[in-house]
């Protein structure tokens, strides 16, 4: 999977937003701001730019938290499935 181009992670007044950027965007009909937890702006700052899926979600959220395997894994799943239905990840 990766983050679908064009759109960006902005931090405005201690806030973290999704914004569409471009063209493409626009195009599918994307007119929203999505705001995100600080969890969710720290996976989105680690995959930006890549390749990743499910398992490297997972990785992340262990990294930063004091999850299970599983429950991160749990986690990730619900927030990829999240992502792919706005959707902002393909």
């Amino acid at each position: 999977m990766r983050i679908i181009e064009g759109f960006r992670l902005r931090q405005i007044a201690g806030e973290y937003y999704i914004l569409g950027e471009g063209l493409r965007q626009l195009q599918s009909g994307f007119n929203q701001v999505m705001q995100m937890n600080e969890a969710a702006a720290y996976l989105w700052e680690n995959i930006e730019g890549k390749d990743f899926d499910e398992e490297t979600i997972a990785r992340l959220l262990m990294a930063e938290n004091d999850f299970t395997h599983e429950e991160a894994l749990e986690y990730a799943k619900q927030t990829l499935e999240c992502w792919k239905n706005i959707p902002i990840i393909e």
